[in-house]
């Protein structure tokens, strides 16, 4: 069993999103975040990885821990809550069972803030083998990238015209009409299948992707060749 984050990080209306250049989910769309290290609380390993991957710092953000019986709602309209913290709270977990890496996989989705007016709010891209770079963008955005209309896709804003897809864990969310902006965004439970099954088809395609892109580059080399 392997335990992840994915980092919902807010900024005014606009969330972040980086483009996955690893062997999983690769050429998508997803939020910051990462795997939980050994004896990690898992908020506390959503602070290190968006610190890590783009030197956004939340790790002076408030944590704002439930217990198993308390409601998102109970939890953040608490009286006690002080409502001008740059809050990190859980608003759910994902259970896959993952075809690709064969391994069942928890994915706790975190929602964090940061500030709105702050010059220095410019994500730098420190992993850029893993990533292709950082962009804030809209959830309406997103929610026309995972719902896949194609005319509507390419008259999005760049980068986010191109093609590229939202990772499926993210897709789905995005779909269920869900929205990390709600007052209280509680995950929807997504159905294991269906995740599955978004992971199986970009697994595929990605193989695909990888095949043609090493045709193509045979072709070259025999047609330089044969110059």
């Amino acid at each position: 069993m392997l335990q992840g984050v994915g980092v919902a990080l807010r900024r005014g209306n606009r969330v972040l999103v980086g483009l996955r250049r690893n062997n999983h989910g690769g050429g998508t769309w997803a939020f910051p975040g990462g795997r939980v290290e050994f004896g990690e609380q898992f908020l506390t390993t959503a602070k290190r990885e968006v610190y890590e991957e783009t030197l956004l710092d939340i790790r002076k953000n408030t944590i704002w821990h439930r217990n198993p019986e308390q409601s998102l709602r109970q939890l953040l309209s608490s009286p006690s809550k002080v409502e001008d913290q740059l809050r990190i709270f859980e608003a759910g977990t994902i259970s896959i069972n993952d075809a690709t890496s064969k391994m069942h996989l928890f994915v706790r989705i975190v929602v964090a803030d940061v500030p709105e007016i702050d010059e220095t709010l410019h994500p730098v891209n420190t992993e850029p083998q893993k990533c292709g770079g950082w962009h804030w963008v809209s959830w309406d955005v997103l929610r026309t990238l995972a719902n896949g209309n194609e005319e509507e896709c390419k008259n999005l804003p760049p980068p986010f015209n191109q093609g590229n897809k939202l990772f499926a864990p993210l897709r789905l969310l995005a779909r269920s009409g869900w929205s990390p902006f709600d007052a209280y965004p509680e995950l929807p439970p997504l159905p294991h299948a269906e995740v599955e099954a978004e992971l199986r088809r970009d697994a595929e395609e990605q193989e695909k992707r990888k095949q043609e892109k090493c045709s193509a580059s045979a072709e070259a080399h025999e047609n330089k060749d044969g110059q």
